[in-house]
């Protein structure tokens, strides 16, 4: 430990001072009295009880532990974290760290990885934001389509299966509702041969693999939506007369075998913080929060709002 703290030391981050945090600090009050009377949508109570906690995360005078290297007599002071999902930029950013390491060192083998993106129509993601059981369905079913995929592709025996690692994210690049699954996959399956676990390689798909595979997950997503009661039957039946199903699914991006540095990269992609402290402005003087948009197509290159309206 001695070495590392002389190399890099510990400086812990100034909490207070990011735009996210003095915008929740001096709107948070004016928010959560103007919901309460919102009968018909009130603000969730982990809502609030996550806000409050992300104000006092990385505090010191909420608390800290002290860390002691056995080999050097030196100590750290460090602040308590809030470890809340989505609230907080910093504890996403660490649990992106952790479970990415731990899916590099545990779950995902050095072969190829593929990247899968599957996106819903905006029409569904309403449904699917409302009820907490239904994005572990829509992954869940995803997860056994690209298994059988897979497994017809790669010719591998049976029982065989891919390595998958699935992150559900809600947001898109402005900080707004996007409801869709990230998935790697590894680029064939897994299976024994003779009592030998062997790697049985996939050729890409194609275009039209990709067009089939939109198909079932459009037919097998539908009917379990049905089967639980969670969409009106009225909303599929409107959804399945679109010309464009409002689905999409890209395979586009491979990691090749060996590169695990760019898978690491891929997956703490997949783990990223809903909201980028560097593309954040707070003008507390006129009350606006500006937040830059990377990927315009053809819009603005930022979007802006009142500050009490991001809490």
């Amino acid at each position: 430990m001695a070495p590392a703290l002389a190399g890099s030391p510990y400086r812990p981050r100034d909490a207070a001072a990011s735009p996210l945090y003095r915008a929740i600090l001096d709107h948070l009050e004016t928010y959560l009295t103007v919901r309460s009377r919102a009968k018909a949508d009130p603000s969730h109570p982990v809502a609030e009880e996550s806000l409050r906690s992300f104000l006092q995360c990385g505090i010191p005078r909420f608390g800290v532990a002290r860390f002691r290297c056995k080999d050097c007599g030196d100590s750290r002071f460090v602040p308590f974290s809030c470890k809340r999902r989505t609230a907080c930029p910093s504890c996403d950013a660490k649990r992106a760290v952790v479970e990415s390491g731990h899916a590099l060192e545990d779950l995902l083998p050095d072969v190829p990885y593929r990247q899968w993106v599957f996106v819903l129509p905006k029409r569904l993601r309403y449904f699917v934001h409302r009820d907490p059981r239904l994005t572990g369905e829509i992954d869940a079913i995803l997860a056994r389509t690209l298994t059988s995929f897979y497994r017809k592709r790669s010719q591998a025996p049976k029982g065989s299966a891919p390595a998958q690692f699935h992150a559900i994210q809600r947001f898109g690049s402005s900080v707004n509702l996007h409801v869709h699954v990230h998935a790697a996959l590894s680029d064939g399956c897994f299976g024994f041969d003779g009592g030998i676990l062997r790697f049985y390689p996939a050729p890409p798909p194609s275009v039209v693999d990709l067009a089939d595979l939109l198909a079932i997950l459009r037919k097998r997503i539908f009917r379990r939506m049905l089967r639980l009661g969670a969409v009106p039957y009225a909303s599929i039946r409107e959804m399945l007369t679109w010309p464009h199903s409002g689905f999409a699914l890209d395979s586009g991006t491979r990691i090749v075998e060996g590169d695990r540095a760019g898978l690491q990269r891929l997956l703490l992609y997949f783990l990223r913080p809903a909201v980028s402290l560097k593309n954040l402005t707070y003008k507390p003087e006129e009350g606006l929060v500006r937040y830059q948009v990377s990927k315009t197509h053809g819009g603005p290159s930022y979007h802006e709002w009142p500050a009490a309206e991001i809490v």
